[in-house]
């Protein structure tokens, strides 16, 4: 066996030792069974395991019998007392019309109505309460036939037959009763019709109210052969005091008074004895109608009231099962009980559907609920309100298993029967033991660690949702560690975050994503310096590993779990070349040349005549001209810089978990930037220029406006604009805009290491282990084979 197996193993056994029930005779009627060594000839009276377990079966045949039979929910009842073997079963079928036959002294029924048994004698017949429904229209009534007053069973017989009248008569009912008894139970020459007052005393003492019973009781008195017993039983109980109790003597007497077959209401009926009376018909008609009208003309009562006795010795019998049945409760709820309470709240947990924090909320909850049963009233309600919303903590199969209700069912009819001091609620609760603090557990948050950037969380039950992300936002790596259920019932989106999840069972909440993929590498804003080359991109970041193992998963499917890579950054831009530098403008003030022309000569016509004169003109022209210097070539742009290099995917492993949707790759390279682009050429200095004419007059002759030998003022007239004139081409060439990426310095990712498996799950073995070993937590602790 594998050393992982053995641990599987020594878990299971761990946890079926917290919940082992023990299934003997001890764990039923409690551990000290010294008493129970009796041996088989001990009195009636003593209560053996033998004769308890028989008289329980018994109870629990007879009460499973009635409830099953058609005409137990029938409203109207007529239920038949009386001894064994005094003819009730035999009555019934002949009111029914079944076929009777003569044998010798006694009746056969030729075709019994179902489950009735006839019993000769004094040996047991109907062995529980049988029903036969009468349908005819009018009707509508359910004949039962009841085990007879003074069963020979004895004791064990007494009490059984005590419950079963009492599970009978205590349901919703409108009720007649008729006693059937032998006509030599009535001869006061017998026995002094000790049987028949006896019979009487019982009845009166199961049904107190006289007039409950003038109302509805018939007296059918059967192997009829002489008239005027009754009566004359009457008398004799009249001449002999004590005999009969008060209410049994009026019944005697209101008996007697409408004994009359001619009454207006007669409630006494004959049917004679086989042997005797050779020409009566058991099968005609009009003889069963004389008994069947005498008994449906008396009247229903409503839940008539019964006050259940028992003889001195059955009730010494039925102390004895009292105290056996509390044992019995006490025992089955410390084992099966127990169990069945911590499977309950397992299988809430397994079919809860919501966060960890509303199931938390629901179990503390049904907890109250639970914890509420100590204080139930110790009373005959109490004892079943006690068995039944304790049957409602129980699993399904355990509930199916129980026997609480039928305990209670049982001790309550003990209680009807004078058994004191049995409704130990206090003691059946106490038998829970320390359940409820171990379910208690189950609603608190789990407990919280946090150290070098681990955070862990460590309980019962662990969600995703009791991780506070506000206390802890530098954690690096979340482990969760759950010995019953993890239950992803938020997302989580933690860039490059390591995460372990460690449960024997996971629980998916709807549509989860687990998203630890790697955030991507930063963009290089703006471009670089002045004819500098670009830095290339900021590296994406690795995606967060991811490591879970489970051994049951409730919803896998919708479980994704993401860890890309991150993208590279964008590349920097490179730097724009630098504009070359302007040339200067040509000097307008820079002359290149003058001119001075030569004398000239003019007519001049002056007072009618002409006159020649020598004039002299003094005529300069400047040029200017002063070329513009040149632009200097545009500098260089700067190369782009590369983009970042993409970030590795996130390793991912699962072990136990199929189905769920794992989304893992590498990042992208980032975007390169733009090269710079070459930096204009300066621009070339214009070039300066003009010409302007510089005259002045000098005349020897005189002339009009001019006097002889004067001279006029200087002229000036540019024939060509001073001025700046561009150049062509304008400016200098531009630089050059490079081509290739600038890698320089660029950061390349390292790939995580391979998960450390066997390390992290031994982590997480420890704790489980641990926890196996502490008795309040095992119980909600779930198998994790291969751990």
């Amino acid at each position: 066996m594998t050393k992982s197996n053995a641990k599987s193993r020594n878990i299971y056994l761990k946890i079926a030792q917290s919940l082992m029930i023990t299934a003997s005779l001890s764990g039923w009627f409690g551990e000290n069974t010294a008493w129970a060594a009796a041996p088989a000839e001990e009195p009636e009276h003593v209560a053996t395991p033998a004769r308890i377990v028989a008289l329980v079966q018994r109870i629990e045949q007879g009460e499973t019998f009635v409830r099953e039979q058609p005409a137990y929910n029938q409203p109207n009842s007529i239920v038949v007392l009386g001894p064994t073997g005094n003819g009730k079963t035999t009555l019934i079928s002949f009111l029914a019309g079944r076929q009777i036959n003569r044998n010798g002294g006694t009746l056969d029924v030729g075709n019994p109505l179902p489950h009735f048994n006839v019993g000769h004698g004094y040996g047991a017949g109907t062995p529980h309460p049988t029903s036969w429904l009468d349908e005819t229209p009018g009707r509508n009534v359910a004949w039962w036939d009841c085990p007879g007053f003074g069963d020979p069973g004895g004791n064990l017989m007494e009490v059984a037959n005590a419950f079963n009248i009492n599970q009978l008569l205590r349901r919703p009912n409108n009720t007649k009763i008729v006693l059937v008894v032998g006509e030599r139970a009535l001869d006061p020459e017998n026995d002094r019709g000790t049987r028949f007052l006896n019979l009487l005393n019982r009845l009166t003492e199961l049904f107190p109210n006289v007039d409950q019973l003038y109302r509805s009781l018939s007296l059918v008195i059967t192997k009829h052969q002489t008239d005027g017993f009754l009566g004359g039983l009457a008398a004799y109980v009249q001449q002999n005091g004590g005999l009969l109790n008060q209410r049994g003597t009026l019944v005697l007497n209101f008996l007697v008074n409408h004994a009359d077959p001619g009454g207006a209401d007669c409630r006494v009926s004959y049917f004679p004895h086989p042997h005797l009376n050779l020409a009566y018909d058991y099968n005609a008609e009009v003889n069963r109608n004389v008994i069947l009208n005498r008994i449906l003309h008396t009247g229903y009562t409503a839940n008539p009231t019964i006050n259940l006795s028992i003889g001195h010795a059955a009730t010494v019998f039925a102390q004895r099962l009292a105290d056996s049945l509390n044992r019995s409760m006490v025992n089955f709820i410390r084992d099966r009980g127990t169990r069945g309470v911590v499977n309950f709240f397992k299988d809430r947990i397994d079919h809860h559907a919501g966060n960890v924090a509303d199931l938390r909320v629901d179990i503390a909850a049904q907890l109250a609920d639970l914890i509420q049963l100590r204080d139930i009233v110790a009373n005959e309600a109490g004892v079943l309100d006690f068995a039944n919303r304790l049957n409602a903590f129980f699993d399904a199969h355990t509930r199916v298993q129980s026997t609480l209700a039928a305990t209670a069912r049982h001790l309550q009819f003990l209680g009807r029967v004078g058994i004191q001091n049995h409704y130990n609620i206090g003691n059946w609760f106490g038998a829970l033991g320390n359940v409820t603090g171990r379910i208690q557990r189950l609603t608190t948050a789990p407990a919280v660690t946090y150290a070098g950037g681990v955070l862990t969380l460590k309980g019962p039950l662990v969600g995703t949702s009791d991780i506070n992300w506000l206390t802890y936002p530098e954690a690096t790596r979340v482990d969760l560690y759950a010995t019953n259920s993890l239950i992803w019932d938020v997302n989580i989106t933690r860039p490059g975050m390591a995460l372990r999840a460690f449960a024997p069972q996971w629980k998916v909440m709807g549509d989860i994503a687990i998203n630890l993929s790697g955030a991507h590498g930063v963009d290089i804003a703006g471009a670089a310096a002045t004819g500098t080359d670009g830095l290339p991109g900021r590296p994406g970041k690795n995606g967060g590993s991811f490591y879970g193992k489970a051994h049951v998963v409730q919803g896998a499917q919708n479980l994704t779990i993401r860890s890309h890579g991150g993208n590279g950054g964008r590349g920097q831009d490179g730097g724009a070349g630098a504009v070359g530098v302007a040339g200067r403008d040509g000097d307008l003030s820079k002359e290149t040349n003058r001119l001075y022309p030569g004398e000239g000569k003019a007519n001049y016509t002056g007072s009618g005549r002409a006159e020649w004169g020598y004039n002299r003109t003094v005529v300069n022209t400047i040029y200017y001209n002063d070329p513009g210097t040149d632009g200097t070539i545009g500098g260089a742009g700067g190369r782009a810089g590369s983009g970042g290099r993409e970030g590795f995917a996130g390793r991912i492993a699962l072990e136990g978990v199929d189905a769920a949707q794992l989304v893992h790759a590498n990042g992208a390279v980032g975007a390169n930037g733009a090269a710079g682009v070459g930096g204009l050429g300066g621009t070339h200095g214009r070039n300066a220029g003009g010409v302007l004419n510089y005259s002045k007059w000098y005349g020897d002759i005189g002339s009009p406006g001019h006097p002889v030998g004067g001279e006029l003022p200087a002229v000036t007239a540019w024939t060509s604009p001073q001025a700046h004139v561009a150049r062509n081409p304008v400016r200098a060439a531009s630089g050059a805009t490079p081509g290739g990426f600038n890698a320089g310095g660029q950061i390349i990712p390292a790939q995580d290491a391979l998960l450390a498996r066997d390390a992290w799950l031994a982590g997480y073995s420890v704790f489980y282990d641990q926890q196996a070993g502490l008795p309040d937590i095992v119980p909600f602790m779930k198998p994790f084979p291969g751990l």
